[in-house]
């Protein structure tokens, strides 16, 4: 767990990071709520941000970069619709071969029977 016992008060107005994640934003308080927080709370979160803020100023800076969207055709989706079209058509192609192979099966051991029948009967005859 972090210490921020030594981390400095922030004034009324919230820190960048908080800024830049729209949370200390003018409108944020219509889009989230007036009491989604506590006070001890935000205190505990700016106090939390300024400890990131100097500790990693990267990540707070990657935090500042805005809000990333996911491209909207990403690669991994083309790659799973394909799979699963491929699968549906292997899975429609063991149906119909499956099919088929009753359908020669049934065929056989009904032209089998039917031989059968004529050979009893021709040995009958004879």
């Amino acid at each position: 767990m972090f210490d921020f016992t030594a981390t400095k008060l922030f004034p009324s107005r919230p820190p960048r990071t908080m800024m830049c994640l729209g949370l200390g934003s003018p409108g944020a308080r219509r889009r989230f709520g007036a009491a989604m927080l506590s006070r001890h709370e935000r205190q505990v979160l700016r106090e939390i941000e300024q400890f990131v803020t100097e500790k990693d100023p990267d990540f707070a800076a990657m935090l500042c970069g805005g809000p990333t969207r996911p491209p909207r055709h990403s690669r991994r989706y083309q790659v799973v619709a394909v799979a699963a079209i491929a699968g549906l058509c292997t899975v429609l192609l063991g149906v119909l071969l499956a099919e088929a192979i009753l359908m020669i099966g049934g065929a056989c051991m009904a032209l089998s029977a039917w031989l059968r029948v004529l050979v009893l009967r021709w040995a009958d005859e004879n």
